[in-house]
């Protein structure tokens, strides 16, 4: 059987390692039983999600400042949790500032700031963090790791708060959370993230309520078709 060892580090983070033994290392099978589901990597991927929920229990997220105004970049979690966060952060009682509209003076703006080996969605990410640093407290940037369960994210996506920190956001303080809706429900994020602020447990329930509301009308309107010969378009950068 896999073993499960949980250990405390030299900082007091409480670590954990899954340990196959070697009689699970089946050769590769072809045919039709190749398609079906690995009990052991299901039984192994379980453990291991078990592991993160007791991580999270042992080391809750510690307090961070509370800030007046947070600033939210017109890009990437945007696009993908739209009125999320904008909801959520007004439910708590803070202001919330949204950057602008990519406009042919964002793409210049990203050419200066950003990482010269980012694609071109990083590089706009790193401009709208840009035009907000003036105007707020506090940046808000997560860590995506997985947006849809069973899937991850780019590893881009993965170091962006601290990418934005190095590159961009310098003296801003930048407020980050693990978006990993394939190891923790989208909830359960939103309510640590309102620890993390220290507000009180009523208002950051009912706040995640509503953001979550807000969500899922704002996905909704989005899928409705759009009129007839509006022009559609697809922004690709390199892999």
């Amino acid at each position: 059987q896999a073993r499960l060892t949980v250990t405390r580090s030299a900082c007091g983070q409480l670590v954990g390692c899954v340990r196959p033994p070697s009689s699970m290392r089946d050769p590769p099978s072809t045919g039709p039983e190749s398609d079906k589901p690995n009990p052991i990597g299901v039984g192994l991927r379980r453990m291991s999600r078990e592991l993160e929920q007791l991580k999270r229990r042992m080391n809750p997220p510690e307090p961070v400042p509370r800030p007046n105004r947070i600033g939210i970049p017109r890009g990437f979690y945007y696009y993908e949790y739209p009125r999320l966060f904008e909801t959520f952060f007004a439910g708590l009682g803070i202001e919330i500032v949204v950057s602008g509209r990519t406009t042919r003076r964002t793409v210049e703006c990203a050419s200066r700031v950003s990482e010269a080996e980012h694609c071109l969605p990083n590089k706009l990410f790193d401009a709208h963090v840009s035009e907000l640093l003036d105007r707020v407290d506090t940046v808000f940037v997560p860590r995506i790791l997985s947006m849809l369960r069973g899937h991850n994210e780019c590893p881009k996506l993965g170091a962006l708060p601290d990418a934005v920190r190095a590159d961009v956001a310098h003296r801003t303080p930048v407020l980050t959370v693990d978006l990993n809706e394939d190891d923790q429900p989208l909830r359960e994020t939103l309510v640590m993230l309102g620890k993390m602020l220290g507000s009180k447990k009523a208002v950051v329930e009912r706040a995640a309520e509503d953001a979550l509301a807000a969500m899922e009308a704002a996905r909704a309107h989005r899928g409705r078709p759009r009129k007839k010969g509006s022009l559609n378009l697809l922004l690709i950068g390199h892999p």
